[in-house]
């Protein structure tokens, strides 16, 4: 028979209690953490940069992934049907949001990479993010920056995406001594028969990013025409500018989602009651300039401008 001193016995107890304290702690600090859910439209390079920006924001606020932090990645064939039972669901992409808007309605989402929300019908009081929407002010505001004797704008857009832009752009054009020649358009082939109009009344015409306007066939077309009338084109992307458009403003997607980081970081620290954080634009724009272009022209762009630029084509 073996005999259990009062020592041993201690003993037992205290590695018990230790044991039972640490499993304890171990399930608090896990019950403790927050859940997300981030889930992508696509695998594209821009949606990643805004993860990889969201994920370091909310690190700068306090929740660290593999820490106080649970996160669950999905796609849009892959959304779990317990979606609702997370704490907060990031979307990066009209889909993703879009897909999730129809499953949660009592949890806060938070997106990234989304064009339009407003008129897209996304925003909810449950939702919120960061538009990729560049605010016309600011791409006005450029215009006349880097054409400082610009007059006159042209703007082609479908009222079914862009009428908002053209009486926005109308509305503002007069404070920064510009005014706004636009014509709306119902269709792709419409724009050829715009553009041919439009060249000898402007000396910059404005490519908005609308669906109608802006397609593989129409980009050609509306550079060519536009290059014939010695008018500037101030587009949306770099890659314009690659291709002769005088300038573009780029997005810096990373910081995109550090943005939506800095919400969602913000919502979960208050637990993920009371209202979202507006909605939000792009507050690090940089830009893109063709240096050859702007010469044949006979711009000059200022020193202040090139510095600011992060691509330069010449």
């Amino acid at each position: 028979m073996v005999m259990v001193t009062k020592k041993h016995a201690y003993k037992r107890f205290s590695v018990r209690l230790i044991l039972a304290v640490f499993i304890l702690l171990l399930f608090q600090s896990f019950s403790l953490a927050e859940n997300i859910i981030i889930i992508k439209s696509q695998n594209l390079p821009q949606y990643n940069m805004a993860l990889e920006g969201f994920k370091k924001e909310m690190k700068n606020k306090g929740y660290a992934e593999g820490g106080n932090l649970k996160i669950t990645y999905s796609d849009l064939a892959g959304i779990p049907g317990n979606i609702s039972s997370f704490d907060l669901i990031y979307a990066i992409g009209t889909e993703a949001v879009k897909a999730v808007s129809e499953k949660v309605a009592n949890k806060p989402i938070v997106f990234s990479m989304v064009l339009s929300p407003a008129k897209q019908k996304i925003l909810k009081s449950n939702i919120s993010g960061v538009a990729l929407d560049i605010p016309v002010k600011q791409s006005l505001e450029t215009i006349k920056e880097i054409i400082p004797n610009a007059k006159s704008v042209g703007i082609i857009y479908d009222p079914t995406y862009s009428q908002s832009i053209a009486n926005e752009a109308k509305a503002v054009a007069g404070n920064y001594g510009l005014s706004i020649v636009a014509t709306s358009v119902a269709s792709s082939p419409d724009v050829v028969k715009a553009i041919k109009e439009m060249v000898g009344k402007i000396q910059v015409f404005w490519l908005i990013l609308d669906p109608t306007v802006a397609t593989k066939d129409t980009i050609p077309f509306i550079m060519n025409e536009c290059q014939q009338g010695s008018v500037a084109v101030f587009g949306f992307a770099s890659f314009l500018v690659k291709v002769g458009a005088i300038a573009s403003p780029v997005l810096d997607y990373e910081d995109i989602g550090r943005q939506s980081g800095a919400m969602a970081g913000d919502i979960l620290a208050k637990g993920g009651a009371g209202e979202l954080p507006p909605l939000a634009y792009p507050r690090n724009l940089n830009l893109a300039i063709n240096t050859k272009t702007a010469g044949a022209l006979g711009i000059k762009i200022s020193s202040d401008v090139t510095k600011r630029a992060v691509e330069t084509y010449n």
